[in-house]
């Protein structure tokens, strides 16, 4: 963004939005584990350095959006998807933040795929479909917009982190509700 001579205020404003869709949507939940202090003694041959060397140490960089933005830009990238594919096996980066990563570089660049998209979305909530919640509309729309795109998104990685998923979230809930509404108005079973 300096590089392509972006306002200041631009930059900040981007980095805002990149950095709440990743805490919000991407970061993953880790709970911290309070240290509990140890009583306290009048002897000084008890003091341990070592227990209070996080006040004075400088934070480090774990955060993985805070170490990519400290990073200088790569000129030498052509396929960004391919960047990141490549990323994830050296383990540079948090799978979360690669997977942020390939969602966004894997976004159509023309509106003309984000008119099919949006015409996709219209064909899954139907009439008959219209309970499907929004992360499962979204989440049919983004599967199907990386299987048009060969090499995108490999079987393997799929049954791995989105069917499995789906199965377990929403098995069986959709036939119930349809049996109980279809009961005594003619309906087949």
């Amino acid at each position: 963004m300096k590089a392509k001579k972006w306002k200041k205020k631009w930059i900040r404003e981007s980095e805002r939005i990149v950095r709440e869709i990743w805490e919000r949507d991407y970061l993953p939940h880790v709970v911290v584990k309070k240290k509990v202090a140890k009583p306290s003694t009048d002897n000084f041959m008890d003091f341990n350095i070592s227990d209070y060397a996080h006040l004075t140490a400088p934070p480090s960089i774990t955060d993985p959006l805070t170490k990519y933005l400290a990073k200088p830009t790569l000129d030498n990238v052509t396929d960004p998807l391919e960047y990141w594919d490549s990323q994830r096996s050296s383990k540079v980066y948090d799978p979360q933040f690669i997977q942020m990563a390939k969602d966004y570089c894997s976004a159509p660049a023309s509106s003309v795929d984000a008119e099919r998209a949006f015409s996709l979305a219209g064909r899954i909530v139907t009439p008959l479909r219209s309970s499907l919640g929004d992360k499962h509309i979204r989440m049919t729309v983004l599967l199907n917009s990386w299987f048009t795109m060969p090499g995108l998104i490999s079987e393997e990685e799929f049954e791995q982190h989105w069917w499995k998923d789906g199965k377990e979230k929403g098995r069986g809930r959709g036939r119930k509700r349809r049996r109980r509404r279809g009961r005594g108005r003619g309906r087949p079973q």
